[in-house]
């Protein structure tokens, strides 16, 4: 689980700081999860 976490937080996060409410990789494992 850890690796997948590390990877997670390498994806580029394409969003909008307007947009950006939780960090990428959060967003990424809840959906995964």
């Amino acid at each position: 689980m850890l690796s997948l976490i590390e990877k997670l937080k390498q994806v580029k996060d394409f969003r909008k700081d307007k947009g950006k409410r939780h960090p990428l990789w959060i967003v990424l494992l809840v959906i995964i999860l």
